[in-house]
C-alpha cells in the first residue's frame, strides 16, 4: 500500500487553514444580489513608494482565497469588503493563481460604492 503524500491532504488542509487562521471577508460576485462571507488569507502589508524626492507609504492589501470557495476567476466587477477597513469597498486587481494552484491571489483597489 502506497503511503499518502501531501497532495492527498490538500483539500482538507486548505479548508482547515482558511477556517482556523483565515480572515472573514465579504464577497459580492458579479450579478449577486448581496455579499456573502468567505474565509481568506488577507495580507495588510504596506511598503514605501518613492514619488520624486518624497517617499510615501502605500497600502497593498492582498487576498488569497480558495478556488473551491470562488470558482469563477474574480474580475474587476467583483466587490469586496474587509473587516480591518470598515466601510470601504474594493475590487480585485492583478488576479492570478497562487503557488499552490488551489487559490486565487489578488490585490485590492478601492472603488466607489
Amino acid at each position: 500500500m502506497a503511503l499518502p503524500n501531501i497532495e492527498d491532504y490538500d483539500a482538507i488542509l486548505d479548508r482547515t487553514c482558511a477556517d482556523v487562521v483565515g480572515d472573514t471577508i465579504s464577497y459580492k460576485a458579479v450579478g449577486a444580489a448581496g455579499y456573502s462571507d468567505k474565509q481568506a488569507h488577507v495580507d495588510y502589508r504596506d511598503g514605501e513608494v518613492t514619488l520624486g524626492s518624497t517617499e510615501v507609504i502605500e497600502q497593498n492589501v492582498s487576498i488569497e482565497i480558495m478556488k473551491s470557495d470562488v470558482p469563477a476567476k474574480p474580475t474587476k466587477a467583483v466587490r469586496i469588503q474587509i473587516t480591518k477597513v470598515p466601510g470601504a469597498i474594493f475590487a480585485p486587481i492583478n488576479v492570478r493563481t497562487g503557488s499552490s494552484g488551489t487559490h486565487w491571489v489578488f490585490e485590492l483597489k478601492g472603488v466607489a460604492a
